[in-house]
């Protein structure tokens, strides 16, 4: 299990269609579980012929389809939490409180448990995103993103004022195999006019 956690526009969503594609390329089945119907399938990064892409209604099912596509032995199972609202309960797991959507800590660890094993067992792959890490000790790798300056062309309130730039920092703020990574700024530019 590995997890990307990161705020809107700082470039989680991205880091997510990137892995999407390169399995995708690579030949591989993938599946994202999309509870809040937010994937765009328009560019032609990720070929759609490879991903199943399951759009539950609420995290208890986003969760327990994770799980049936692990188990159904696809190559990598991508799970967006990143906009998913928070409810109180998940029926049939142990009272797992989406509060974390909210805060740093993690409870319900029984569930990424589950997952983690699952994943092990099968010989596949969870990522999961989400705006703050969730799975605790059971994630592999975790990659937490954070927005930076962006660059702008023209005076603020100006009309015509063109973004010209993004930026992020990235770190590897979890990794099980070795000492976590020092942050990395990220620029993306955009040129021309």
């Amino acid at each position: 299990m590995h997890e990307i956690a990161a705020p809107a526009s700082a470039g989680g969503t991205a880091l997510l269609r990137a892995a999407l594609a390169a399995a995708t390329r690579a030949g591989e089945l993938c599946a994202l579980v999309d509870p809040e119907d937010s994937f765009d399938p328009r560019p032609a990064d990720i070929d759609l012929r490879r991903l199943l892409w399951v759009r539950p209604r609420d995290p208890s099912h986003a969760l327990r389809a994770a799980e049936i596509a692990l188990e159904a032995r696809f190559s990598l199972v991508a799970l967006d939490l990143a906009r998913t609202a928070p409810p109180a309960r998940i029926e049939g797991v142990h009272v797992v409180r989406f509060e974390f959507l909210r805060k740093r800590r993690a409870p319900g660890e029984g569930i990424w448990a589950r997952l983690a094993r699952c994943a092990q067992k099968h010989g596949g792959a969870l990522l999961v995103f989400s705006r703050e890490p969730q799975a605790g000790s059971f994630s592999s790798t975790t990659i937490e993103i954070e927005r930076d300056r962006s660059r702008w062309e023209g005076s603020a309130g100006a009309p015509g004022r063109l973004l010209r730039g993004a930026g992020a920092v990235a770190a590897v703020t979890r990794f099980r195999h070795g000492a976590p990574s020092a942050p990395i700024r990220l620029h993306l530019c955009w040129e021309g006019g």
